[in-house]
């Protein structure tokens, strides 16, 4: 008898104590679901941040693009506040060459967004300083062609204006409503960090042998010539050659193992019409196959 009430008492005891952590589990659940739904982005958070995005950096871009005509800059950013008129144009001359979108913080309906801008700004120049500067950074203006033309000379005191390129970070913000962005005041110069990032070359620690050198050098001709890589390629290797460049040098090959080598990271020389000479960097993944290497990647990352 005493033997069937414990055996009954266990068994309610089981059943309650499974019951108690099926529900204590799916609560656990349930909470860590919750957590996992508030952080995530919705479809209208991300139509929302995209838009704030795109306002921020068409902005940033007619703010900073300066050209003399107060009428023209009021009218630009007309396109974007309503009193646009009580703007004040900059005395600088300045146009943008290209607009990032860095970063967006805050969160809805208020977002800082921060954009890296390109500038080419023409800045003033003693005359000395302006034969140090490239001939297509100085431009030649119409007092200059009336003076050539009238065979007067240029006044050596006088400042001479080169263009300048810089780097300017500002944060816009912005501000959304139902998925629609509208600036919410001029963009505000902050500082550009430097040097975040950093070009790693993990793994590349020997020098190439004197036959992948030539493979190297063989085939990086005719990559940049947009020759055939079909003799160089492993099966499937999705790598077309570019054409219009010719390779100068091949300035540095280093490897994972000089004997058997699997990747590799490769310094070169190129040059084009108009281009110049331009160092390349690039990361090669490399496969051996009867006695020849070939190519299975190509990339600015390392492999």
């Amino acid at each position: 008898m005493l033997y069937r009430w414990l055996a009954g008492g266990l068994f309610w005891l089981l059943l309650f104590g499974g019951a108690f952590l099926s529900i204590r589990s799916a609560n656990i659940v349930r909470l860590a679901a919750g957590k996992i739904a508030a952080n995530a982005i919705t479809h209208n958070q991300e139509q929302a941040i995209n838009s704030a995005r795109e306002v921020a950096r068409a902005l940033a871009v007619e703010w900073a693009t300066w050209n003399g005509s107060p009428d023209d800059y009021n009218r630009r950013l007309g396109a974007f506040f309503k009193n646009a008129g009580s703007f004040t144009l900059p005395d600088g001359i300045q146009e943008v060459v290209s607009a990032s979108v860095i970063s967006v913080t805050g969160q809805q309906p208020q977002y800082r967004v921060q954009v890296l801008l390109h500038l080419r700004r023409l800045v003033p120049v003693t005359p000395a300083e302006a034969q140090a500067v490239a001939p297509v950074n100085v431009p030649v203006t119409q007092e200059d062609l009336l003076r050539w033309k009238q065979g007067g000379t240029s006044d050596q005191q006088k400042a001479v204006p080169v263009w300048r390129d810089c780097l300017l970070k500002v944060e816009v913000p912005v501000q959304a409503k139902e998925n629609q962005a509208q600036a919410a005041g001029l963009p505000v110069v902050i500082a550009n960090n430097q040097g975040e990032g950093v070009i790693k070359e993990p793994g590349y620690n020997e020098s190439a042998s004197q036959q992948f050198n030539t493979f190297i050098n063989q085939f990086l001709g005719l990559y940049y010539a947009g020759g055939s890589l079909a003799n160089f390629l492993a099966p499937g290797a999705a790598i077309t050659a570019v054409g219009g460049w010719k390779l100068e040098s091949v300035d540095e090959v280093l490897v994972d193992n000089s004997v058997n080598p699997t990747r590799a990271c490769v310094r070169a020389t190129i040059s084009a019409p108009g281009a110049g000479r331009l160092v390349q960097r690039m990361f090669l993944k490399i496969k051996m196959e009867r006695g020849s290497y070939l190519v299975e990647d190509l990339g600015a990352q390392p492999q």
